[in-house]
């Protein structure tokens, strides 16, 4: 080998430097000075591991994976019902049955009442059969297991969600009464017996059970710090509903275009605060009847969460409105007093956020002939006296969930 080969040789098989590569940064996910969390998903609950305990004469029901001292045993969507029947005196025993139902009554003034059996399921757990087994007897302890199905047939739809435990009461004029209830029923036939001969005695108990289905937003709402320049980046993450509020007399007072954003998915959790902007763009004579008033505590907009419970009953239909949220204004700069030009189109602006009652633990849903249905409700009235601009009410219908986007509503 020459020399000149050697050399060659020498240098293609001659491993570079190696240093210690420094180690990676540490993770936190508290965001640092400078940063914020883009989308945040919080850690989901594991399922109960309690047990629900009741008792009445010689039958015992115990009910798996409940909180732990729950005055009611509470269900999810298509949750399994599972548990234990302890049983004493089971000499006479000759059958043990359980069965799960589902019922919905509705009560309206101007159309009677109405009965709806959303499901019932019977199970037979156990039961005597002399022909196998003469002397046997029925074991103390039964397990048992039945699920909740996943909707019922109502109107032509085979698969109706079912609506979540309800106990409603409208007194009035038009009185209104809702209930939907749950129930697990359990029922001891003893119909024999070694040395009296034959008699019956039946033993019924009912466990009444909350049903109450969990939902999740698609995605979590963005944090935002600045509206006008969120629009430009993402304008696909809000919503736009358009109106126009009109004038008694345009020539005096022109009418103007209401813009009312909120979060484009339309669907937020009960703990969420939605944020909301609303813009009036028009000419600046009519935008002075928005303006505040020396003296008067007046404000052009107001903006709240509507609830509509809507009945029928026999072919007559009744409906409720409540408000369950109210929406924090405030005014977005700058002041528009400042400017005096009667030619101009100018804006005004408000943002804000809302925020649900505390008392609200259901969404909204449609069971037929029962339906709960959920509006963001803007009003716009100007704070001038005797103005030519209209009272205007903007609704957007929108859809509640009961856990965080994020949350693993399967576990439940």
């Amino acid at each position: 080998m020459s020399l000149e080969q050697s050399t060659i040789l020498e240098n293609t098989t001659t491993l570079p430097p190696y240093s210690v590569a420094s180690p990676p940064p540490s993770y936190s996910s508290d965001p640092a000075c400078g940063e914020q969390s883009i989308q945040l998903s919080p850690r989901s609950r594991s399922r109960p591991t309690g047990t629900f305990t009741k008792k009445s004469g010689s039958v015992t029901v115990i009910l798996m994976g409940q909180d732990e001292n729950a005055s009611t045993p509470t269900y999810g969507r298509q949750d399994i019902v599972s548990g234990f029947l302890s049983l004493e005196s089971r000499e006479a025993i000759s059958e043990v049955r359980v069965k799960l139902v589902g019922q919905m009554v509705l009560i309206i003034s101007e159309g009677g009442s109405q009965t709806t059996q959303l499901f019932e399921q019977d199970h037979i757990l156990w039961r005597y059969d002399p022909s196998s087994d003469a002397d046997a007897s029925c074991p103390s302890t039964i397990p048992f297991m039945c699920r909740f199905p996943s909707g019922f047939s109502t109107k032509g739809h085979a698969d109706t969600p079912l609506p979540p435990s309800l106990n409603m009461h409208y007194p009035g004029t038009s009185s209104m009464m809702i209930t939907t209830r749950y129930t697990l029923k359990i029922k001891v036939v003893k119909a024999r017996h070694p040395t009296m001969g034959f008699w019956t005695k039946v033993k019924r108990m009912a466990v009444s059970l909350d049903y109450l289905p969990r939902t999740r937003p698609p995605y979590s709402i963005s944090p935002s710090s600045n509206w006008f320049s969120d629009l430009k980046i993402a304008p696909e993450q809000w919503h736009q509903t358009v109106a126009v509020i009109k004038s008694r007399s345009e020539d005096i007072v022109p009418s103007i275009d209401c813009n009312l954003f909120i979060p484009s998915s339309k669907v937020y959790s009960l703990s969420d605060s939605v944020p909301f902007h609303v813009n009036l763009t028009g000419p600046l004579r009519s935008l002075r009847e928005f303006l505040p008033q020396p003296g008067k505590d007046s404000f052009p907009i107001h903006v709240h969460l509507l609830r509509q419970i809507c009945v029928e009953v026999n072919g007559a239909k009744a409906w409720r409105n409540s408000i369950i949220g109210d929406g924090a204004v405030r005014g977005i700069p700058p002041p528009f007093s400042n400017i005096t030009s009667e030619s101009r189109d100018g804006s005004l602006d408000w943002e804000g956020e809302i925020k649900i009652s505390k008392n609200v633990h259901i969404c909204g849903f449609n069971a037929g002939d029962l339906a709960v249905k959920d509006f963001i409700v803007l009003s716009v009235s100007p704070t001038v006296p005797k103005s030519f601009i209209q009272f205007q009410q903007i609704s957007v219908n929108i859809r509640l969930a009961t856990e965080s986007a994020g949350a693993d509503v399967s576990l439940f």
